[in-house]
């Protein structure tokens, strides 16, 4: 019997940035940074990312992150 698993969702630039409230500009700069998740390339110009390490971000942030 195989065990089944919600499968991951990708979220793009938009609802990301929905969901954390910081400019676009600060977004990447955090992920130039090394402090927030790294996106996961879809196409030559297309990237997003999973929803559970956007989730594990949001937890991880304080009110003095933000």
């Amino acid at each position: 019997m195989q065990s089944q698993t919600a499968p991951t969702r990708l979220l793009r630039i938009a609802t990301v940035l929905d969901r954390i409230p910081m400019s676009r500009t600060e977004w990447y700069r955090r992920i130039n940074k090394g402090t927030a998740p790294e996106p996961v390339r879809l196409s030559v110009h297309s990237v997003a990312w999973r929803e559970a390490d956007i989730d594990a971000f949001i937890a991880a942030l304080t009110p003095a992150k933000i």
